[in-house]
């Protein structure tokens, strides 16, 4: 059975985006799906980003453990 919220969801035609929640959970229906397509291209490019800058800070790291080397 459909509760309240979920008989009168929100809608946002602009965005192709209906809301509704059923007691705490809130729910989200996206009615093209290139937006989730957008979403995990987004979230791959972040999580490269991310790997690439821990890979910086550990060489960085590692670099400020070696012994300064002598100028000739």
């Amino acid at each position: 059975m459909l509760t309240a919220h979920q008989e009168n969801p929100l809608t946002f035609p602009d965005l192709n985006i209906t809301i509704f929640h059923t007691g705490v959970s809130v729910y989200y229906r996206l009615a093209d799906p290139r937006i989730m397509q957008a979403f995990d291209l987004i979230t791959e490019v972040m999580l490269s980003h991310m790997a690439r800058e821990e890979a910086l800070r550990r060489e960085f790291a590692e670099r400020l453990q070696e012994p300064a080397s002598e100028v000739e």
